[in-house]
């Protein structure tokens, strides 16, 4: 039976519904990374999915475009400059 859907229309659904999958996964690792005291309590772990996916999505177009560097090479210097913003704010937070 036909479903009345073009073939675009088809590969966009399975797309974002591979898209789905992954935040769904990216998320559930920030929620336990959150209840193992790896992440701030008031961290957003949909937020942090979906930018964190963004991130990599969009260094792969570009990489698509021209070498570019590696994607650890991009993410490492983030992940410290995060980790020094919560021991800067902890430090802040004492009495």
């Amino acid at each position: 039976m036909h479903s009345g859907k073009t073939s675009e229309q088809e590969f966009g659904e399975r797309v974002n519904g591979h898209y789905r999958d992954i935040l769904g996964l990216l998320e559930s690792i920030f929620v336990q990374g959150r209840e193992a005291g790896f992440f701030r309590p008031n961290l957003d772990a949909p937020s942090a999915a979906t930018t964190l996916l963004a991130l990599i999505e969009g260094h792969i177009y570009l990489t698509i475009l021209e070498d570019r560097m590696p994607l650890e090479r991009l993410l490492l210097p983030i992940l410290a400059a995060v980790k020094a913003s919560w021991a800067a704010d902890e430090e802040a937070e004492e009495p």
